[in-house]
């Protein structure tokens, strides 16, 4: 349940009690130069959960704040450290405790309004109740701004996987494409420069299955060599990526062996093709005109 901000302390309070629930205040704070989320959670009903960095539930202690990973990570903290937060705007300054790191989709710092209390914390309000009652037997009042169901959650987080699903799916293919397009240039290039030494391999008597192997397994071990580099490179650059273009989110990188064995078959797949075409060409070689050209 959101609360209005034109609702009163009563009312916020009246809320809570009416629908049995827990709650939660967000305020906008400043850590150095960033922006963050001091979230206050009052969890007696065990309506929110803190999962930790090895996806255990953890409790809520009055004792510190519970940092996100991203933070923990960014500003190098660890449990028993401290650090300052100001709120957004204001010159006043806290001390925070570090009381233990958890997993969260945004890059926020929860804490009790106990330890919220003991560090001088007092001016907020509350603006979300967590409850079990069904979103239909909820009445609207002019107090609450918005019922959101945990199902209405999953749906918005479905079409937004959905979403990027659609858009990995389009750069996959575009990638294939490009993939595709670049080795056969680089095929027909190889080809061109090397067509006089076809020429002479013909000349000598290979024939036109032994010079497309040669060249099918030299575009092969290329391929290799690529994949070896480009593996761990990539990787790499997936991780940049995700800490970059998801600054505000906490996001996992998992990479199994079903990720590198589709990579390795699709390129090697397309690799394969790309010589198939190119080597069919042997048959096309004009040995006299490559000869004299030689002289």
């Amino acid at each position: 349940i959101f609360i209005s901000e034109e609702a009163t302390t009563e009312q916020r309070e009246s809320i809570v009690n009416e629908y049995n629930g827990d709650w939660s205040s967000s305020i906008a704070i400043q850590m150095g130069e960033k922006t963050l989320s001091l979230d206050i959670y009052n969890v007696t009903h065990d309506k929110v959960r803190f999962p930790d960095k090895n996806n255990n539930f953890i409790s809520l202690k009055d004792n510190g704040a519970y940092i996100c990973m991203r933070i923990a990570d960014n500003y190098h903290l660890k449990k028993g450290d401290e650090f300052k937060v100001s709120p957004y705007g204001q010159s006043v300054v806290y001390t925070l405790r570090v009381a233990g790191i958890m997993r969260s989709v945004s890059e926020n710092i929860v804490i009790t309004p106990e330890y919220a209390s003991s560090i001088g914390i007092t001016d907020y309000k509350i603006d979300s109740v967590y409850t079990d009652t069904a979103k239909t037997a909820i009445f609207s009042s002019s107090a609450i701004k918005n019922v959101q169901s945990k199902q209405d959650i999953i749906d918005s987080f479905d079409t937004f996987i959905n979403l990027m699903n659609l858009m990995i799916v389009i750069l996959m293919v575009g990638a294939l494409i490009l993939g595709v397009v670049v080795l056969y240039n680089l095929g027909i290039m190889s080809y061109t420069e090397r067509y006089r030494e076809m020429a002479t391999l013909k000349v000598v008597g290979f024939k036109d299955k032994k010079i497309g192997s040669l060249l099918i397994g030299q575009n092969m071990w290329i391929t290799l060599i690529g994949a070896l580099i480009g593996l761990p490179l990539g990787i790499g650059v997936l991780d940049f990526m995700l800490k970059a273009l998801a600054s505000e989110y906490e996001l996992k990188l998992t990479l199994g062996i079903l990720t590198f064995s589709v990579s390795l078959i699709l390129t090697f797949g397309m690799s394969l093709l790309v010589s198939l075409l190119v080597s069919r060409k042997n048959k096309k070689i004009d040995m006299v005109e490559a000869l004299k050209g030689a002289e």
